[in-house]
């Protein structure tokens, strides 16, 4: 299972809440903590897929603070939503809504300490996938439409996308995927970023210049640029105590070669000025797809 979806586990009041796919087809819940460990199913597919583990998210102000949210789709499908029917209670839900009907895939949800809970996902056309999100500001009642992000056009699009979401601060890094040649696979490393609850974005090398949306190719900066004949996957993302983003990626050969003993995992760290620091901690030969810090 592809873990993509985030987060998918909440620490909420002394409970953890999780989420899972379950061998069953069946979208999972969880609650442990106290004596309880409960699990309950709330959605179940026709088949597996390996990118079918939803997301999950405890709703942190306002009338609705306690209620879970989760958000799932299939490797591009439509997008699926649930919402519990009680605070911290994981054991009735409200109908299963379809959030978006078009192909989507890797969301990630957060909310900011005003109370706007946000979606971030990507949404695939015949030769194109673009990164949008939408925004409730009443607990995940109402959403707004969907607002396009970043879009690199024909041929190479956003991959899957960590999103680190605390107090005023929206922070994403991302990668685009090249679908054909010169130079396929995964490059480069950007980081788009919001200090004012998402009303306006700037990108961190370049942070006296807001971002006119949607970010195109030709607008984008990344932070770190592949090299030829390597690729690069984001592991994770997470801040300092100053709100620094630090990033931990992958550099490693395309996964048609057989250099997969060639893997190099580095960790970004940014000082308030937001210049960049890159360190690599160690070779590695495991699978290269996300893991956390």
């Amino acid at each position: 299972m592809l873990w993509y979806n985030q987060p998918s586990a909440v620490y909420y009041n002394d409970y953890l809440y999780y989420s899972y796919l379950g061998l069953d087809k069946n979208i999972k819940i969880g609650k442990f903590g106290k004596n309880t460990n409960q699990s309950k199913s709330i959605f179940s597919y026709s088949k597996l897929d390996d990118h079918g583990a939803p997301s999950i998210w405890v709703i942190q102000n306002g009338e609705e603070k306690g209620k879970i949210i989760s958000f799932y789709s299939w490797h591009s499908t439509e997008m699926y939503f649930s919402k519990s029917k009680q605070k911290e209670n994981i054991e009735e839900w409200e109908d299963v809504k379809i959030f978006d009907n078009r192909r989507t895939i890797y969301n990630s949800i957060g909310e900011t300490s005003d109370g706007k809970i946000f979606v971030f996902y990507t949404v695939q056309s015949s030769n194109n996938r673009s990164y949008v999100y939408r925004v409730s500001t009443d607990g995940a009642n109402t959403w707004s439409e969907p607002k396009v992000l970043i879009d690199f056009g024909a041929e190479e699009y956003i991959y899957a996308a960590p999103v680190l979401i605390e107090d005023k601060y929206i922070t994403i890094s991302f990668t685009s995927y090249r679908s054909k040649e010169p130079n396929i696979g995964h490059k480069n490393i950007y980081l788009l970023r919001s200090d004012d609850f998402g009303n306006s974005w700037y990108q961190i090398n370049n942070r006296d210049k807001l971002v006119d949306l949607p970010l195109t190719k030709e607008k984008a900066n990344p932070i770190v640029e592949t090299n030829l004949g390597r690729e690069n996957v984001i592991w994770d993302l997470k801040y300092d105590k100053n709100y620094n983003p630090i990033i931990a990626y992958v550099e490693h050969a395309p996964f048609s070669n057989e250099g997969w003993d060639d893997n190099k995992a580095n960790v970004i760290t940014f000082d308030k000025k937001g210049d960049i620091k890159v360190e690599f901690l160690s070779n590695i030969s495991s699978f290269v797809y996300p893991t956390g810090i």
